[in-house]
C-alpha cells in the first residue's frame, strides 16, 4: 500500500492538485534534511520534485558524467566510488550516504560529477531537475545553505575557511535584542552583540558572542533555578571555606544539597516530580556540560555533576570573568523574567531539562574511561546504540563490548579537519549531530555526510591510508569514536569466540562465548568469571538438544532461566522456523532416549527424562494461552504423562516430583476446557458502520467467579479460532450476500460460499478483494484468515472477476460520517472518556497472545492461525485516530471547533496519566494530520497554555533516534500498562526485514530471534500484574452506568478515513493561502 504522500509525487508535475502539493509539503518537513530549511524552498521543492525508487546495485551516475538533478536520499544508502586512472579494478568507495543526505550540487555550476554513486540497497531519492533547480537556487539561495554544499576544491575550502566568518547571511542571524516572536521561521541561530566599537572587522569577530537557541534556553533555565533557589532557600549559595586550607570561594553551592533541594522543591507539585537522586543529578549534569554551572572543589577530573560534597557555581556568580557578565547583564536586560510567576518557569523548564538529560548522561558515561564504566552504564550505551543503524550488521556480543570502550567527540567549531587525506588509520567515526564534508584532493567536496552516517571504518579493515578528508560542515558536531586498538580487539576476540558444531561436514550449531553478569560483593570481585556459551545459529533439533543438556540440568533451573533470557528467546519466537508437532516429537525423542539406546547408564536416562519435563514446565509458564488452545500439545502430554507413570514404577518413583507438576497442568487445562464449554461459540458481526461488534454474550455463570478469576476471564473473552462473525460480501454492482464463517476460515472457502450464494458462474475465476474508501484495492491471498477482522476502518469485500477489478466502485456508506456526534457527549468529562477507553482498550490488548505479533509480521498465511485480538486492537487505534480528525473537521463553528480541540487533547492527557499510550497517540496523531493542522485560525484562538500541552504531547511521537521520547516516556511507567501498539508492529518489521530467518546453510537466525523476543517480552512485561485505575473524582450515582453509555456511542460512531476527503472538509473551513 503505497503511502499518501508518493502517490502525490508520483503524479505529473503539472497535475498535481492544491491537496497534493499540501500533503507532500507535510511530509518533507519530517525528513532530517528539511527540516532547518526555509519553509519557501520547501513549497517551491513540492512543484517540482520527482520520487525515484532503485534496486540495490543500480548506478545513479559515473565519475565524469554531465550533471543533469540534484538528489536527496529518503530511504535506503548509495555507495560514493571514485577511481583516480579511469580503470575498474582502481575503484575506491570513499563513504557510503545515508538517508537525509542531499547531493548533486555541481548542476548549480552545470558541472560534470567528480564521483560515482551507486546504490547498496534498495533506495527511494527525491529528484529535481538541473533547471528546476537552479531557478530555485537563483530565487532562495540565501535560504538553501542547509541544503547546498559548495563543490570548490580543499585548497579553495582551506582559503575559504580562513576568512569566513559563521552564518554571515544576515536572514539567518537574529538578535537576542530584537525579542523576535517564535515561528516555524524563526532562525535556529541567535547572536548577542556587545556595545563596542565594531568599526574593526577583526575586533568585531572576537567580540561576538553566539549563542544558540537552545543554549539561550538553557541560560534560562538555570537562571531560573538559581533565582528559586534565592527565593525559597538563599543559605544553599553562599561564600564557602576550604576544609583544611580555610581558602574562600565566593557564591557556591554543595552537590548533594542542591539536590536534595530540587527533590523537595518538586515533591508537592502535580505537574512535575523529580523522584530519584539520579534524576536529579542528571538535570544538573545538563547545565553542568554547558557550562551553566561549572566545578569549584575538589578538581574534577570527570567533567560532571556529582551528588555528594562538592562545591559548584552559577556562572551567573562569576564576578571574575568580564565576559560572562556581560553576557549575563544582556540576557537578563533583554529576557525578563516575572518574579511572581518563577514557580512556573521553574516546572516549565525543569521539563525541558528532563527531556535532554538522558541525552547528557549518555555523555558523561561515553566521556569516562573505559575501566570506569559500570554495568550500568554500559546497559545504557548499548541501548543506544542498537538504534544507531551503522552498529546494525554487528553482532549482539560486539555491539555490547563496543559499548564498553566507545568514547564521545565533539567539535565546536565549524571548518574543521577530522583527519586528511592519506593519513593512517586510527579511529572510526559514527555523527551523532551535525553533518561533514567528504573531500577529495582535486575533485573538493564529493558528498556529505548527516547524523546517524559513520566514516574511517574503511581504512581499518583495510590497513589502508584515509581515502579522503574529513571537516564538519556546522558547529557543535558530535561524534562517537572507536579506536582501532579496540576496533581489532573486539573484532578479534569474536570471532575467537565462536564454536562451530558439525555433523556429516555441515554446521549445525554455532555458539559464542559470553561472560555472565555476577551479583557479587566487592569482597568477590577476585573470583573467577563464569561463561555461557550463547545460541548464534543452529538448526531447531540441534538448538532444542543444546537448551535440554546445558539449561534443564539440576533443580535450579528456574534460576538459571531468570538469570539470562535464552529459552524464554527461544520458546517466544519457536513458531517462525518449528511447528508445534515437530517441537513435540522433538521432546518425545528425548525422553525415549533408553529405547533408542540401550547402553545408556541409569541414572543418565532419569536426567534426561526430568529434562524434558523441565522443559514442559517452563514452557507452560511462559505461554499458558497458547497452550491451553493447542490440541497437539494436550495429545502429547497426555502420552508424555503415560510414560513417565510407567517409567516412575520402573525407576523406583524418581518421577514423582515432575509428574505431579504434569498433572497440575493437565487439570489446569481440564478446568480451561469446563470453562470454555460454558463460555460457548461468540458471534461477531462486520456491520455497516466501521466497527466490529460482538453480538453473542459470554455465559454469566462465567463473571459469578471471586475477582482472583478476573484474568481467566478475560482469557476466555478472546476471539478463538471456532468463534464466528458475520458479514457482507458485495459484487460490482453492490448487490451482496451475508456469510457466517468461523474466524479460520480460509479466502478460498469463503469466495466458494459467496459465488454459490449469488449464484455466479463456476466457470469464472473469481477473487476477494478490500476496496477501501479510497479506492484502493487489496487482493486477498486464497489462504488468508479472519478477513472482516483485517478491514481498513470503511472497507469492504467485494468478490470479482481478477480482471474487472478496475470496474469496482465504492459505497455511498463507505464515504463515513457526514455530522459529527461528539456533542453526544457533552454530559461527560474528558476524565470520564477517558477512563473508559482505557478500561477498553486494557481489554482488547490483553486479549492479544504475543504469538500474534509474529503471525501478522511474517504473514498469518504461513502460520494458519488467526491475528483477530490484534486486528481489533488496532482497529481501535485506528477508529480513535481518525474519530478525532472527523468530529473537528465536521464541526463548521470556529468557536464549537475550538472547544472540540480542547476536550480531545484533554482527553488524551489523561489517557497518558491513566498508562493508555495508545489511545493516547491515536488522538495526538490524529490532530497532527496535516487536515488538522493547517486550520491556522482554529489553532490561534486555542488558549497559548493547552497549545503549549500538545506541543509536548506531539513532541513524544517524534521519531527521530527510533523514538527516543516515546521510549523514554515509557521506561518511567511501570507495569501494567498499554504501550503504542503500531509501534511494536513496526519494531518487529524492522527487525524481520533487516535480517535473515536462516542464514549459511539453512541454520535459524538466533541473533534475529533475540532481537524479536525483546519485543514480546515487552509485551508480557506490560502485561504483569493487575491492571486497575480509579474511577473518575466527578462520577455521580447518577452516571454509574456511564460506560455503557459510552460503550454504545463509541460501537456506533462512523469515521471519515479517505485523506482526500478529510482534506476537501478542511479546505471549506479554511481555505488555502495563497
Amino acid at each position: 500500500m503505497l503511502a499518501e504522500w508518493i502517490k502525490s509525487l508520483d503524479k505529473k508535475t503539472s497535475e498535481r492538485t492544491d491537496e497534493d502539493l499540501e500533503i507532500i509539503y507535510k511530509k518533507l518537513k519530517t525528513f532530517k534534511l528539511f527540516r532547518r530549511v526555509h519553509p519557501s524552498v520547501i513549497q517551491q521543492l513540492c512543484f517540482v520534485a520527482i520520487i525515484e525508487h532503485i534496486e540495490k546495485g543500480v548506478v545513479l551516475y559515473k565519475q565524469g558524467d554531465e550533471a543533469l538533478n540534484w538528489y536527496s536520499l529518503i530511504y535506503g544508502s548509495l555507495d560514493v566510488q571514485i577511481t583516480h586512472t579511469g580503470k575498474r579494478k582502481d575503484i575506491v568507495t570513499v563513504c557510503t550516504l545515508g538517508s537525509g543526505t542531499a547531493f548533486g550540487e555541481c548542476v548549480l555550476n552545470d558541472g560534470h560529477h567528480s564521483v560515482s554513486v551507486i546504490s547498496n540497497e534498495p533506495c527511494t531519492l527525491l529528484r529535481v531537475p538541473k533547471t528546476a533547480f537552479q531557478d530555485i537556487w537563483q530565487k532562495s539561495s540565501h535560504f538553501m545553505e542547509e541544503i547546498i554544499t559548495s563543490p570548490f576544491s580543499l585548497n579553495e575550502l582551506n582559503e575559504h575557511s580562513t576568512n569566513k566568518t559563521f552564518n554571515q547571511t544576515s536572514t539567518t542571524t537574529t538578535k537576542i535584542m530584537e525579542k523576535s516572536s517564535t515561528s516555524q521561521e524563526q532562525p535556529s541561530t541567535n547572536r548577542l552583540m556587545m556595545d563596542k566599537d565594531q568599526n574593526d572587522e577583526t575586533d568585531d569577530q572576537n567580540q561576538e558572542i553566539q549563542l544558540s537557541e537552545n543554549a539561550i534556553k538553557l541560560m534560562h533555565a538555570g537562571w531560573v533555578i538559581r533565582l528559586r533557589i534565592q527565593q525559597t532557600a538563599s543559605h544553599l549559595i553562599r561564600d564557602r571555606k576550604h576544609p583544611s586550607t580555610s581558602e574562600i570561594f565566593d557564591k557556591c553551592f554543595i552537590g548533594s544539597e542542591l539536590t536534595d533541594w530540587i527533590i523537595n522543591v518538586t515533591m508537592t507539585s502535580s505537574r512535575i516530580k523529580v523522584r530519584s537522586r539520579k534524576q536529579a543529578e542528571s538535570i544538573y549534569q545538563v547545565l553542568y556540560e554547558n557550562k551553566i554551572i561549572y566545578s569549584v572543589y575538589p578538581p574534577n577530573e570527570e567533567n560532571s555533576f556529582t551528588d555528594r560534597y562538592a562545591f559548584y557555581r552559577f556562572c551567573f556568580d562569576d564576578v571574575n570573568d568580564e565576559k560572562s557578565q556581560t553576557l549575563v547583564n544582556l540576557f537578563q536586560q533583554n529576557v525578563p523574567i516575572d518574579e511572581n510567576r518563577i514557580s512556573d518557569y521553574l516546572y516549565e523548564n525543569l521539563t525541558f531539562l528532563l527531556q535532554l538529560a538522558p541525552e547528557a548522561i549518555l555523555r558523561q558515561i561515553l566521556r569516562k574511561p573505559p575501566e570506569n564504566r559500570t554495568e550500568d552504564d554500559i546497559d545504557i550505551v548499548y541501548e543506544e546504540i542498537m538504534n544507531i543503524k551503522a552498529f546494525s550488521h554487528l553482532s549482539n556480543t560486539v555491539k555490547k563490548e563496543l559499548s564498553a570502550v566507545i568514547a564521545f567527540e565533539s567539535i565546536e567549531k565549524k571548518s574543521t579537519t577530522l583527519f586528511k587525506q592519506g593519513d593512517r588509520g586510527t579511529c572510526w567515526y559514527i555523527i551523532l549531530r551535525g553533518s561533514v564534508n567528504v573531500v577529495i584532493a582535486s575533485k573538493g567536496i564529493v558528498c556529505t555526510l548527516h547524523e546517524g552516517d559513520d566514516f574511517g571504518k574503511l581504512a581499518l579493515v583495510n590497513e589502508a591510508p584515509r581515502a579522503a578528508t574529513i571537516i564538519t560542515n556546522e558547529m557543535d558536531c558530535q561524534f562517537l569514536r572507536v579506536d582501532k586498538v579496540h576496533f581489532d580487539r573486539i573484532l578479534k576476540d569474536n570471532e575467537a569466540s565462536i564454536v562451530r558444531l558439525k555433523e556429516c561436514g555441515k554446521e549445525v550449531l554455532i555458539l559464542q562465548k559470553m561472560s555472565m553478569k555476577q551479583q557479587q560483593s566487592k569482597k568477590n570481585e577476585n573470583e573467577p568469571t563464569n561463561f555461557k556459551y550463547m545460541v548464534m545459529a543452529g538448526t531447531p533439533e540441534k538448538v532444542i538438544d543444546y537448551l535440554l543438556e546445558t539449561r534443564m540440568n539440576n533443580n535450579n533451573f528456574e534460576e538459571q532461566f531468570n538469570k539470562e533470557n535464552l529459552f524464554e528467546d527461544f520458546l517466544l519466537t519457536f513458531p517462525i522456523f518449528i511447528t508445534w508437532k515437530h517441537m513435540t516429537n522433538s521432546l518425545l525423542r528425548h525422553y525415549k532416549i533408553d529405547e533408542l539406546n540401550f547402553r545408556q547408564m541409569e541414572d543418565y536416562i532419569v536426567d534426561n527424562k526430568k529434562r524434558v519435563a523441565r522443559f514442559i514446565l517452563l514452557w507452560f509458564k511462559i505461554s499458558v494461552d497458547a497452550f491451553l488452545n493447542c490440541k497437539t500439545i494436550w495429545v502429547f502430554l497426555d502420552e508424555l504423562i503415560d510414560l513417565m507413570e510407567k517409567d516412575n514404577l520402573k525407576h523406583d518413583n524418581h518421577f514423582e516430583t515432575e509428574l505431579t507438576s504434569l498433572r497440575n497442568i493437565k487439570e489446569t487445562k481440564e478446568h480451561y476446557n469446563v470453562n470454555l464449554e460454558m463460555r460457548g461459540t461468540i458471534v461477531y458481526k462486520a456491520d455497516n458502520s466501521n466497527s466490529v461488534r460482538r453480538m453473542s454474550n459470554i455465559n454469566e455463570a462465567l463473571f459469578a467467579q471471586p475477582p482472583a478469576d478476573t484474568d481467566k476471564i478475560f482469557k476466555l473473552t478472546a476471539i478463538k479460532e471456532f468463534d464466528e462473525i458475520i458479514c457482507r460480501l458485495y459484487c460490482a454492482d453492490h448487490t451482496y450476500t451475508t456469510l457466517k464463517t468461523t474466524m479460520d476460515t480460509k479466502a478460498e472457502i469463503i469466495r466458494n460460499q459467496a459465488a454459490e450464494k449469488l449464484n455466479l458462474d463456476n466457470s469464472v475465476d473469481y477473487t476477494l478483494v478490500e476496496l477501501k474508501s479510497d479506492n484502493e484495492r487489496y487482493i486477498f491471498n486464497e489462504t488468508e484468515l479472519n478477513l472482516a477482522t483485517t478491514l481498513s476502518l470503511n472497507g469492504r469485500i467485494f468478490i470479482s472477476h481478477k480482471d474487472h477489478l478496475d470496474a469496482l466502485t465504492t459505497l455511498p456508506e463507505q464515504e463515513g460520517a457526514t455530522v459529527g456526534s461528539i456533542f453526544k457527549l457533552e454530559s461527560f468529562s474528558s476524565q470520564e472518556i477517558a477512563y473508559y477507553l482505557t478500561n477498553h482498550t486494557w481489554k482488547l490488548f490483553y486479549n492479544i497472545h504475543p504469538y500474534e505479533f509474529i503471525y501478522l509480521v511474517f504473514g498469518r498465511h504461513n502460520f494458519n492461525d488467526i491475528t483477530a485480538n490484534l486486528d481489533l486492537c488496532r482497529r481501535n487505534f485506528n477508529e480513535l485516530q481518525y474519530w478525532a480528525i472527523t468530529e473537528v473537521l465536521l464541526e463548521k463553528s470556529l468557536s464549537r471547533r475550538v472547544q472540540i480541540l480542547k476536550k480531545l487533547i484533554k482527553i488524551a492527557g489523561y489517557c497518558k496519566e491513566y498508562k493508555n499510550l495508545n489511545s493516547f497517540f491515536a488522538i495526538i496523531i490524529g490532530l497532527s494530520n496535516v487536515a488538522i493542522s493547517r486550520l491556522t485560525q482554529t489553532w490561534e484562538k486555542l488558549h497559548n497554555k493547552v497549545k503549549r500541552i500538545f506541543t509536548q504531547y506531539e513532541s513524544l511521537i517524534d521519531s527521530s533516534r527510533n523514538y527516543r521520547r516515546y521510549r523514554l516516556l515509557l521506561s518511567k511507567f511501570d507495569p501494567p500498562l498499554i504501550p503504542f501498539v503500531p509501534l511494536l508492529i513496526k519494531d518487529m518489521t524492522i527487525v524481520h526485514e533487516g535480517n535473515k530467518t536462516f542464514v549459511d546453510q539453512g541454520l535459524v537466525n538466533f541473533e534475529k530471534m533475540h532481537l524479536l523476543a525483546q519485543t514480546l517480552r515487552m509485551i508480557q512485561d506490560c502485561k504483569s500484574g493487575s491492571f486497575q485505575i480509579q474511577s473518575p473524582a466527578t462520577l455521580s450515582m447518577k452516571k454509574m452506568n456511564f460506560p455503557n453509555v459510552l460503550q454504545e456511542y463509541f460501537d456506533q460512531i462512523k469515521v471519515i478515513d479517505n485523506q482526500k476527503r478529510l482534506m476537501q472538509l478542511s479546505y471549506c473551513l479554511e481555505h488555502r493561502k495563497l
